[in-house]
């Protein structure tokens, strides 16, 4: 990000969370799953909203309108239950990420079907590209830096709960790729110059958020009340983790451990971007 573009944090207009605002300075091209402003569209402002962690409002894209009302438009916004004012970012060449991270129920993406979405845990991602992308450039840079992403839990030895080896992220995570305009550049892989600056600063920037969330759920495995690091429940295909940092004795237990994990856990709760009918509780509270 160049130029007018600023991070900040400010309080949410309503409630008690934070705002994690990105504004780049003038519009940008984007492609993006999130839940306000998302698919393929303009971009001036990233809105990361933080709150509650059992989310109970059902109007999530008119709750992100309500808190982007006083930040410059076209705004995208995503939610998380994550402590926005831990957000991790890297710059690359012409790519800068911004990535809140919470890893509390990582999942490899092939692995068994969720009977129920986790309560929490999300990755949120901002990648801001100076190459002018086409709609496909658009379309190949996401992809680009997804599998960073993933490359990035790796790294971080983020084991997945419902798989052997490694997570691909969690079930709600969501993303933003926005470019200055202009469609010229029809490519941005892991070869071209654009996506190799982006996917390394997607690997800074979420491998380091995972590993922060690592160190604080290790630190909180040992205050929690009535809860012992390791303790797991199994339903059916599906294994539920009393605590995050049960993954690494649910490989062990199963002989499938890969990598060494003290941790794989979340930033004060997780967060999520995107909300749809498969992403509530029968409560009717909507996973973050």
């Amino acid at each position: 990000m160049t130029g007018a573009a600023a991070l900040t944090l400010r309080p949410a207009l309503a409630g008690v969370g934070q705002r994690l605002v990105v504004t780049l300075g003038r519009d940008h091209r984007c492609l993006s799953s999130a839940v306000l402003g998302g698919g393929l569209g303009w971009l001036r402002t990233w809105l990361d909203l933080e709150v509650a962690r059992f989310y109970t409002r059902t109007d999530p894209g008119a709750h992100l309108l309500e808190e982007s009302t006083d930040l410059a438009a076209p705004v995208v916004g995503m939610l998380t239950a994550a402590a926005v004012a831990s957000y991790r970012q890297a710059e690359v060449g012409g790519a800068r990420a911004v990535a809140t991270v919470g890893v509390g129920h990582p999942l490899a993406a092939a692995g068994s079907r969720l009977r129920a979405v986790p309560a929490a845990g999300t990755i949120n991602l901002l990648v801001v590209v100076d190459g002018p992308l086409t709609d496909a450039g658009l379309v190949n840079a996401l992809q680009t830096a997804v599998e960073a992403k993933a490359q990035a839990l790796a790294a971080a030895r983020v084991l997945a709960a419902n798989a052997d080896g490694y997570a691909t992220g969690t079930a709600t995570d969501a993303i933003c790729v926005a470019c200055p305009p202009g469609a010229r550049m029809p490519f941005a892989g892991p070869v071209t110059r654009v996506g190799a600056d982006l996917a390394r600063a997607v690997l800074e920037a979420v491998r380091s958020g995972a590993e922060l969330a690592r160190r604080e759920t290790a630190a909180a495995c040992e205050t929690a009340a009535g809860s012992q690091p390791g303790e797991v429940q199994q339903h059916d295909d599906l294994v539920v983790l009393e605590h995050p940092v049960a993954q690494e004795a649910v490989a062990a237990r199963e002989d499938r451990h890969v990598g060494v994990v003290h941790g794989a856990g979340v930033e004060r709760g997780a967060g999520r971007g995107g909300v749809d009918a498969e992403h509530r509780h029968d409560s009717g509270h909507i996973a973050l």
